[in-house]
């Protein structure tokens, strides 16, 4: 449903609690994705500035939207465990590790697949991975497929907690948002998996003590 009245530069989808993308709003996601567009969307913790992770002018407009350093490398949310494990090289051991603490608000650092490792602009060798159980975050997905999951404020500057001033605290604005309703403004903690230990880089939502061990 667009916000009535709205004088936004951006298209406008509010969706309350149990509603489901229409077909004509998922059609313009599909298209704002697919074309390099930068979309602005809920995900378990914050809002999040999202376009296709494998478009380099989209990803271009990421960095210039939050005005982001070109060093940072930009996390990546999957709509499900199978996508999230073709792009990145996993062992058997990390990928039992991941089906016991994804989904949720934990982003896991990975090495990239061979397959993806050239595909994936302005990345290293490792890719820091989501997979989320928020409602609204699992419809936008499943239309668009993965999306950089990279939060929707300017670089340093607080996190807003509702959609209008994600939008509207970007450098320049996005073509599309997606209002899933306030967020809770902790961002995800940041793992790695190394050798045998998993490494916290940011403790956040889930606090480390709270993870189960690994192997």
């Amino acid at each position: 449903m667009e916000q009535p009245g709205s004088e936004t530069p951006w298209r406008y989808v509010f969706l309350a609690q149990g509603q489901t993308i229409s077909s004509n709003d998922a059609a313009s996601l599909r298209s704002v994705v697919s074309g390099g567009g930068l979309l602005v969307y809920p995900t378990d913790t914050l809002y999040a500035l999202g376009t296709d992770p494998l478009n380099p002018q989209g990803v271009k407009k990421i960095f210039g939207a939050k005005n982001r350093p070109d060093c940072m490398p930009l996390p990546v949310v999957f709509p499900d465990m199978p996508t999230l494990l073709r792009w990145t090289d996993a062992n058997s051991m990390e990928r039992d590790y991941l089906k016991q603490i994804l989904p949720g608000p934990l982003s896991v650092i990975l090495p990239i697949s061979d397959g993806y490792r050239n595909r994936i602009s302005r990345c290293p060798a490792t890719l820091s991975c989501r997979l989320v159980d928020d409602p609204v975050c699992c419809q936008v997905l499943a239309i668009t497929g993965p999306l950089v999951a990279t939060s929707a404020n300017r670089h340093l500057r607080p996190t807003p907690f509702n959609a209008q001033d994600a939008a509207g605290d970007l450098c320049h604005p996005p073509d599309m948002v997606v209002d899933g309703g306030p967020r809770r403004g902790e961002p995800s903690t940041i793992i790695e998996i190394a050798g045998e230990r998993v490494k916290i880089i940011r403790e956040g939502t889930i606090p480390a003590a709270d993870l189960p061990p690994f192997p």
